[in-house]
């Protein structure tokens, strides 16, 4: 449980680094990453509809295809796919009935953990092209 707090405490130190340092596209998937995190975990607690939970992970994989393909940047796409993953995830549980269990959890949270490295490596990106237009 400790290590699940630290991933999602990780992402949304990510995600205020992202909005204070990050470019546009940066901002603007950081906003939308503390967003979902903070109403999925509303919604989760709350409803427990795994119908909700497929719309908003395909809402949201559809925002990043359209950034992706407007600020054609790789970690975007990355972001994408992995929100496409999450949906996949969801579609799964659906469809089989399956109660959430351990590996629903385990596939979650690593997903968690790579969209935070993406965004952060987009940050990166960023800053480093910043510095070069800069020098």
């Amino acid at each position: 449980m400790l290590f699940v707090l630290g991933i999602f405490v990780l992402c949304i130190v990510v995600c205020l680094v992202a909005l204070v340092l990050g470019g546009t596209p940066e901002r603007i998937a950081a906003a939308i990453i503390l967003a979902i995190v903070t109403v999925g975990t509303v919604i989760n607690h709350t409803f427990r509809n795994p119908v909700l939970d497929l719309t908003i992970d395909g809402l949201v994989a559809a925002v990043f295809l359209l950034m992706s393909l407007r600020y054609a940047s790789v970690w975007l796409g990355g972001v994408m796919l992995i929100f496409a993953l999450q949906f996949t995830l969801h579609a799964f549980y659906l469809v089989t009935e399956r109660p959430k269990d351990t590996l629903h959890a385990v596939i979650n949270n690593a997903n968690v953990a790579a969209i935070t490295i993406c965004l952060a490596a987009g940050v990166l990106s960023a800053r480093r092209r910043r510095q070069t237009v800069a020098a």
